[in-house]
This record gives structure tokens, C-alpha cells and sequence, in this order.
């Protein structure tokens, strides 16, 4: 073999190494790229969850309230209808 071709052989697979190891660094440049998206959409997903168990919580307490105000109405009532029933009796 002649020099100039075993120089040629030995940048070819100098390249291929090259190449290789590039592949392999975006590879991981890839992943962690990806590892990273997966974090930020897991924390959005976090942020978003803990807003709508809030906002549950909120409308839970709003509704217990209103609830609350109705019963309270509806015993004021029952007992003025009563009352009235009694007075119309008499």
C-alpha cells in the first residue's frame, strides 16, 4: 500500500470517527433537549393542576355557602308559613 493511500484511509476512518462522535454528541444533546421539554411541560402541567384544585376549592366554598343561605331561607320560611297557618286558624 502506498503512503498517499494509507494517508487517505486513515483520514477516512478519522472522519468516520468524526462523524460518529458528532452523531453521538447530538444525540445526547437530543435527549437532553427532550429530557428538559418533558420538565417544563411536567411543571406547566403542575402549575395548571394546583390552579384548578384551587379554583375547586373556591367554587366548593362558594357553593357551600349558597347552599348554606338556602337552607337558612327555606327554615325562615317554613317557619313564617307555619306561623300564618296558625294565625288563619284562629
Amino acid at each position: 500500500m502506498s503512503a498517499p493511500h494509507q494517508i487517505r484511509e486513515k483520514a477516512h476512518k478519522g472522519g468516520l470517527k468524526k462523524n460518529e462522535e458528532t452523531i453521538s454528541s447530538v444525540a445526547e444533546v437530543r435527549s437532553v433537549i427532550d429530557e428538559l421539554k418533558s420538565k417544563t411541560e411536567t411543571a406547566k402541567f403542575q402549575a395548571l393542576y394546583e390552579k384548578f384544585c384551587k379554583d375547586q376549592a373556591n367554587h366548593l366554598q362558594a357553593l357551600k355557602g349558597i347552599i348554606s343561605n338556602y337552607e337558612e331561607e327555606k327554615e325562615r320560611l317554613c317557619t313564617r308559613y307555619e306561623q300564618l297557618r296558625k294565625k288563619e286558624r284562629i
